[in-house]
């Protein structure tokens, strides 16, 4: 169960799905400049915190 939980979690694929609708919302004026930059910047983050993650496994 953990370990699925955690695999899910660590899956970068959201978040990648999320980085590109966030760029369809702005290019469809859904959303300004500054609203895209935040949130790109937590997804990116999202994607480096799986990153490290992702070294630790053996």
């Amino acid at each position: 169960m953990v370990d699925q939980a955690e695999a899910e979690y660590y899956d970068p694929a959201p978040i990648w799905r999320g980085l590109a609708e966030l760029e369809q919302q702005l290019l469809r004026g859904e959303i300004d400049q500054e609203t895209f930059d935040r949130h790109e910047d937590e997804l990116l983050n999202r994607l480096e915190e799986i990153a490290a993650f992702r070294q630790q496994l053996p």
